[in-house]
């Protein structure tokens, strides 16, 4: 696994102005393609009082899912103990072995923003580039019924 490049920063999360979820960059190149309105810190939406649901797909490298596997179900275990934490759980396709879901139920979003400057999420992101094949795709979603 590679380290992060104490140098730069990177990789690291990336944060649009708007609220929704962030994305790994792993350059400086890549962050300025991002263009306007990104940060480092996660800016909170205006309903940060309602339970948000995260659903968060992760694509393996091929030759690495067993090390995929092992890494991401670290992540439970840590997770799960985070005080507004109200599920966390991980599943793989029958079909696409690959391909890793995290289903994730956090008391509200700014719970989930702390949840993602924790060093073990900012591992996933200096692991990303040796593990995964593509960035992880995540919604934030909330619950209509």
């Amino acid at each position: 696994m590679t380290d992060k490049d104490v140098s730069t920063g990177f990789p690291k999360w990336k944060y649009p102005a708007d609220g929704t979820a962030g994305k790994i960059v792993s350059s400086a190149e890549e962050e300025a393609a991002l263009g306007e309105g990104w940060s480092d810190t996660p800016i909170a939406p205006s309903r940060n009082d309602q339970v948000l649901t995260v659903i968060a797909h992760l694509v393996a490298r091929p030759d690495k899912i067993e090390e995929t596997k092992k890494f991401l179900l670290a992540l439970v275990e840590r997770t799960r103990r985070e005080k507004d934490c109200l599920d966390y759980n991980l599943h793989q396709d029958n079909d696409r072995p690959t391909e890793f879901t995290f289903y994730e139920n956090w008391v509200n979003r700014a719970a989930w923003d702390i949840h993602m400057t924790r060093p073990y999420i900012k591992d996933l992101a200096r692991t990303s580039k040796d593990i995964l094949a593509v960035n992880p795709h995540i919604r934030l979603t909330t619950k209509l019924s």
